[in-house]
């Protein structure tokens, strides 16, 4: 027969699928057997099953699926009638409110809760198959339903907790009657050597800094009538368990062994299950705390004595109940909730407030450390909870005390709170020193002089009194066409005059003005132009033009430069559209462009005709949707008004 094969990603599971069986009048049976020789693997075996034939609908088999969702599997000769009403049809005993999935051939019973004993399925024979066809018999098969396998699991991911809520740590769990609970602390006074390997929740060099403090074996009967083989919730108060240090880091485990288990095993008294790794655990932290008295890697590592892998997700067995299974986390007691904001300058302002009541803490002491844990510079938060310091170089960890109130943060690179989503745009400071660079226009000519001020912005006073400004004008060739020094300016305003040669090349000059180790540039225009006789506005009313709207105009308004009316002249106006970048307000990093568009415009015209007496014109704009856009256009519009002459601006 036809076998396919699909594969885990892990490589370690393998499944196969026997298909194209072909059916007729007449019963068979299909043989499966494997040998693992050729693999140099000690297992071999057979199975046979049952083809029913091709004229009877039946129930092949039936049995419970525990993981990850309880729930009865019945697998049918033929494919089931989706569309007829089970309730009646298909039984389970002791149990109502049943819900009932068809898939094919495939029908699966689910219950309003975990079911634990013995049930029978009952499946009458008036089910019907997809052509209308009933099963002979009834089908009846006692189902064995376990409890949710042992596993424990914590709530929430963080690490801080108000330490006016005390140092309680809630977890979830479920069929398990116990648990054990071991402490390891990070003493406060080495939190900053551990800091220097670790975030908050790390573990590497434990051993260097922390010791295993407790270990204690938690009932979980809490209440009357609570049901441990459902999930439910607990908490551990460490403050039972140990003699809470303020500043230090705990890092809690919770750990089961098979004693502690409440799940049914066949053959098995629950009650009086005896473990050989269990017997022995007291002993076992003994050695433990001898082993944090010397040198040595931390870790959660576990296996039983007697572990096998094939055992490794049966809970009847020790193999289960390995350190994969546990649960670990570090926590930490505080109200403290620290912000740090650094420039460029090193310059590093603190803001704390009460995680609790969210009002700002006055009188918190800082102390910034370098990576080497020795102290830089120290401050206090004022009554609004901010305090500022100015540093040297990058600090490393901030640590915050009032009281027993403690608090870290650290301060490396790549840390730091992401500010990608928001619009953080602006102007960088060069070492607290701003400037401004304005000219008379916005192009010259060759020959032309150029009137440049620089507006210098120096409110810390880094610059010496009459520290002189050095402007240098540099052509597009990139060479130094003129130099020029000013050392005194009128409150902080220097002006220079500028002269090009009237052979000077066109293009893009810059401006070049050095104050200290401080360089700020601008751009100059410098082209050939021929200077226009008219002015010429177009007012569009509104920054957006739509498709969509109706009677939009542009009002054209011309008028000399010497201020009288130019009335009735030539007027002609083309637009060009081009595709730009669809942005929106709020929304920097989304892109609402379709890719799969794209846009070749062209220039047209869209009036051609004469101004009136006052030198307007009102021009109706029609622009007509464009279904191959890929997003917003951009729109150029050239204007020109003719002269009597011929000439036009």
């Amino acid at each position: 027969m036809p076998v396919s094969w699909t594969h885990s990603t892990n490589g370690v599971q393998h499944y196969f699928t026997v298909d194209s069986l072909l059916r007729d009048d007449k019963k068979a049976k299909l043989k499966i057997s494997w040998d693992g020789d050729d693999l140099g693997i000690d297992e071999s075996g057979k199975f046979r099953c049952e083809v029913p034939p091709l004229n009877q609908f039946s129930v092949l088999s039936a049995k419970v699926i525990q993981q990850p969702e309880q729930y009865v599997k019945v697998v049918f000769s033929d494919p089931i009638d989706s569309k007829q009403n089970l309730r009646g049809l298909v039984r389970l005993s002791d149990v109502d409110d049943l819900r009932f999935i068809v898939d094919g051939n495939e029908l699966r019973i689910h219950t309003n809760g975990h079911l634990y004993e013995e049930h029978t399925v009952k499946i009458s024979s008036g089910i019907r198959n997809v052509v209308g066809a009933r099963m002979q018999d009834n089908y009846e098969m006692e189902l064995v339903f376990r409890s949710h396998k042992p596993q424990v699991k914590f709530l929430g991911s963080g690490v801080i907790s108000p330490s006016s809520q005390g140092l309680i740590l809630p977890f979830e769990a479920v069929s398990l009657r116990a648990v054990q609970v071991r402490v390891i602390q990070v003493f406060e006074s080495n939190v900053p050597q551990f800091l220097q390997n670790n975030r908050m929740d790390g573990t590497s060099e434990l051993k260097s800094v922390a010791r295993l403090v407790a270990q204690k074996r938690i009932p979980l009967y809490v209440k009357p009538g609570i049901d441990l083989f459902k999930w439910n919730t607990f908490s551990v108060d460490l403050a039972e368990l140990i003699q809470v240090e303020p500043g230090a880091i705990y890092r809690v485990e919770i750990r089961f062994f098979r004693p502690d288990a409440l799940y049914t095993c066949d053959n098995d008294d629950a009650d009086n299950l005896v473990s050989t790794d269990y017997v022995s655990q007291d002993e076992i932290f003994k050695q433990e705390l001898e082993e944090w008295n010397s040198p040595g890697w931390y870790s959660s590592y576990y296996y039983p004595d007697n572990y096998r892998w094939k055992d490794k997700d049966n809970p009847c067995t020790d193999s289960y109940y390995k350190g994969s299974r546990f649960v670990h986390k570090n926590i930490f007691a505080s109200d403290f909730g620290i912000i740090a904001k650094k420039g460029t300058d090193n310059h590093i302002s603190f803001i704390i407030s009460n995680l609790v009541s969210s009002q700002p803490e006055e009188g918190v002491k800082i102390e910034v450390l370098n990576y080497q844990n020795q102290l830089m510079a120290k401050c206090v938060t004022d009554k609004n909870g901010f305090a500022d310091v100015p540093l040297e170089y990058a600090p490393y960890l901030v640590v915050a005390k009032k009281g027993d109130q403690r608090g870290y943060l650290k301060l490396e690179d790549g840390r730091a709170l992401s500010v990608s989503n928001f619009d953080v745009g602006g102007e960088v400071v060069q070492k607290g020193v701003k400037a401004y660079i304005y000219g008379e226009r916005g192009v010259w000519r060759p020959g032309d002089n150029m009137y440049l001020s620089i507006i210098i912005n120096d409110e810390d006073n880094h610059l010496p009194k009459n520290h002189p400004v050095v402007m240098e004008l540099i052509n597009p060739n990139g060479q130094i066409s003129m130099r020029k020094v000013q050392a005194k300016g009128t409150n902080g305003f220097f002006t220079f005059v500028a002269k090009t040669d009237a052979d000077a090349p066109t293009g893009n000059w810059t401006a070049r003005f050095k104050v200290g180790g401080l360089v700020f540039n601008k751009t100059l225009k410098v082209e050939t132009v021929k200077p226009n006789r008219l002015k010429i506005e177009l007012d569009f009313n509104a920054p957006t033009l739509y498709s969509e709207t109706s009677k939009q105009y542009i009002n054209l308004s011309s008028a000399w430069l010497s201020g009288a009316t130019a009335s009735k002249l030539k007027a002609q106006v083309n637009m060009y559209c081009r595709p730009m970048v669809t942005t929106f307000k709020g929304f920097p990093n989304y892109v609402f462009d379709d890719p799969a568009k794209n846009f070749y415009g062209e220039e047209r015209n869209i009036f051609e005709g004469k101004t009136d007496a006052e030198g307007k014109a009102k021009i109706p704009l029609k622009l007509d949707a464009n279904n191959s856009a890929p997003g917003m256009l951009r729109a150029n519009f050239v204007t020109k008004v003719f002269e009597a002459g011929g000439e036009f601006s």
